[in-house]
């Protein structure tokens, strides 16, 4: 029987976005079927966004050949209860991890690209447990697997609307992250809250390059956006829209579609935002883009965007 890549599919959208990318990649290489896990990474809740029928991707709505979705793998549930055990035991974990008639890749030991992953010959039934966050694990394959997760027309007026507006002005995104969800101990492991020093320096760089600028805020509640934004006055003197979940903008496809026509950009560090982001660069082809140096990935922001350090 011809081996499979199976992935591992959990966390928020733009997580599953860097998941899929990578396990797309490494099956297009090594001419294998690609099989997605969409229930084992959200027994918890039922979040799994990329591959519910309603979505908005063409990844569901092309049937891409040769990727297979299932609901549960054991496969991943055991290594689970390994690594538990492995732990209590002190014994070090290893990112490539061989067994008779199986590899899996266990990506959330690092804090950067890892070129082995791409590099290792898939001889094997492979098993990719991780984020992956960062373009590097793509890029061989960027165009076609673009085009498979670029997100299509909203049917929302509201949406639509807003798009209309950013699409006739000199618009800049602001992609707030709060990680709300996340107990506060452990924020640490996501890079943390980025304080309002650096949307306040990264606005401050963009005005010297953008006449006329219109903000566009994104975040998951204006009461939290706002809070952050009293300690950037400057932000007054400009025409700005919100747009969060409580104010109806609820859809994260149609939110990243949204987000893909601003101009330019000021992210968290937040995948979801890196993928509005992103795809605002497939759109424009030349656009600003500030990115916070505080993903966990140290490889998550291209070289070609400013991070926090550089403005």
């Amino acid at each position: 029987m011809k081996n499979k890549i199976y992935l591992f599919l959990t966390g928020g959208l733009g997580n599953q976005l860097f998941q899929y990318a990578v396990a797309r990649n490494l099956a297009i290489k090594n001419k294998i079927q690609l099989v997605i896990d969409v229930k084992s990474g959200f027994l918890i809740n039922s979040l799994y966004t990329l591959f519910r029928e309603n979505g908005k991707f063409a990844l569901y709505k092309n049937k891409i050949k040769n990727v297979q979705c299932k609901n549960i793998i054991f496969k991943f549930l055991f290594y689970k209860i390994l690594k538990n055990i492995k732990k209590l035991f002190f014994i070090k974990e290893k990112v490539l991890n061989n067994t008779n008639n199986s590899l899996i890749i266990n990506e959330t030991l690092l804090n950067r690209f890892y070129k082995k992953i791409l590099t290792t010959d898939l001889k094997k039934n492979t098993y990719l447990l991780g984020y992956f966050q960062s373009e590097k694990y793509f890029l061989e394959n960027k165009n076609l697997i673009i085009k498979e997760i670029f997100p299509s027309k909203s049917k929302d007026k509201n949406f639509i609307r807003m798009r209309d507006k950013i699409k006739n002005c000199n618009s800049i995104s602001l992609g707030i992250r709060f990680h709300e969800s996340i107990p506060k101990k452990n924020l640490y492991k996501f890079g943390g809250v980025v304080n309002s020093d650096f949307y306040r320096k990264a606005i401050n760089y963009i005005l010297k390059k953008i006449d006329n600028p219109n903000f566009f805020i994104f975040s998951t509640t204006i009461n939290n956006t706002r809070n952050i934004l009293e300690n950037i006055p400057i932000l007054n003197k400009y025409k700005t829209s919100f747009i969060t979940s409580d104010l109806g903008y609820k859809n994260a496809y149609d939110t990243l579609w949204l987000m893909s026509y601003c101009k330019s950009h000021i992210i968290s560090n937040s995948t979801f935002y890196w993928w509005g982001a992103y795809f605002s660069r497939i759109r424009y082809k030349k656009n600003t883009i500030l990115c916070s140096c505080n993903f966990p990935n140290k490889d998550t922001c291209l070289q070609t965007w400013k991070i926090k350090n550089n403005i």
